[in-house]
């Protein structure tokens, strides 16, 4: 169980949202929450991603286009991409780039025109770019056997007329 103590006078959009292992998130449900006679409602924000993973570097581009306030209008958008680099950004939209692989929070915020916020989140993972296999070649000609030597992971390989033989060394 989770609590939130709340001190200061304000209106307050109270969410939370649950993650799976495949980057899937759950709904949405908030309430507001009005402490010291504050009035107002609000914004929503609502982000768009086109991607949740890929190769490093990943550039992820945001939407907030999409967010709104029930009482009156957007103000400022916000993009804070931590742990990477906000390489972009121009009202609602902008775009995260994370140069090393890894899992990445980036954190969004709408503000209205009573200076109230809203908050969503979005992950990003940015996976290892695969190895390129070192390819060396040896053709001696018609009659003579073509041998390819593939070295990758320290793993050498030797094919030779459609036989595969592993070798742990040279």
């Amino acid at each position: 169980m989770t609590s939130v103590v709340l001190n200061d006078v304000g209106v307050y959009r109270i969410g939370t949202r649950a993650i799976d292992r495949e980057l899937n998130l759950s709904a949405r449900p908030s309430a507001v929450v009005r402490i010291g006679g504050a009035t107002g409602e609000p914004p929503i924000a609502v982000a768009a991603i086109d991607r949740q993973s890929g190769p490093a570097p990943l550039t992820v581009s945001i939407d907030l286009s999409a967010s709104f306030d029930p009482d009156g209008s957007i103000r400022n958008y916000f993009f804070n991409c931590i742990g990477g680099t906000l390489t972009g950004s121009q009202g609602s939209t902008g775009s995260c780039t994370f140069d090393r692989p890894g899992s990445y929070w980036i954190v969004l915020q709408v503000e209205d025109d009573s200076h109230n916020v809203d908050l969503v989140s979005a992950y990003a993972v940015a996976t290892p770019v695969p190895s390129a296999a070192k390819v060396h070649g040896d053709d001696r000609g018609i009659g003579r056997a073509r041998h390819l030597r593939c070295q990758s992971r320290g793993l050498h390989r030797r094919f030779e007329r459609g036989l595969l033989r592993h070798h742990d060394s040279l």
